[in-house]
């Protein structure tokens, strides 16, 4: 169930670290509405590219101009085995304190998982609606410990090869 999800996920959270692909930490989300231009997703790495793809989209969306698609592809995308992006935050500005996180987010056939993790702590955000028709606020709130060594914010999407959710305005 959901709890053998939640345990999963957190094992690709921590796997995170342990690849050695970590982006420099920021002291707020880049590109939190996925406007900026570039290439690729800008601001936002990724992890788990045999289990989903991510790009930025012009519809459907949330707030124009943009919004980021993630689709499940391979195998399908669950616990360990998921495509996540994510962006590594400096953990000093938020110890001791309680942060809210979420983004808009649109299902179309997939499930979503919003994340802010600390090895000593973790909050989720599920949501398994498969099929929302339209963009639904999603937040969650997560108690920094005064101890975090490490702060992410990510988003995985999860469901068969095919499954879709897009996001808007983190």
């Amino acid at each position: 169930g959901w709890l053998r999800l939640a345990l999963l996920v957190t094992t690709a959270c921590q796997s995170l670290s342990a690849q050695g692909v970590m982006p420099p930490p920021t002291v707020a989300l880049a590109n939190p509405s996925f406007d900026a231009g570039g290439s690729g997703i800008p601001g936002w790495s990724q992890r788990g590219d045999q289990y989903g793809a991510a790009r930025i989209v012009h519809d459907p969306v949330a707030s124009p101009p943009n919004a980021l698609e993630m689709i499940a592809r391979g195998k399908g995308s669950s616990g360990n085995d998921s495509f996540m992006v994510f962006q590594v935050l400096a953990p000093a500005e938020f110890r001791g304190r309680q942060v809210e996180f979420g983004a808009r987010v649109r299902t179309d056939g997939g499930a979503s998982n919003i994340t802010l993790y600390t090895p000593e702590k973790l909050a989720n955000d599920f949501f398994t609606d498969l099929n929302s028709g339209k963009y639904v606020d999603r937040r969650a709130t997560l108690d920094v410990p005064a101890n975090a060594s490490f702060l992410s914010f990510g988003i995985q999407v999860f469901g068969k090869a095919g499954a879709r959710i897009y996001v808007d305005d983190v």
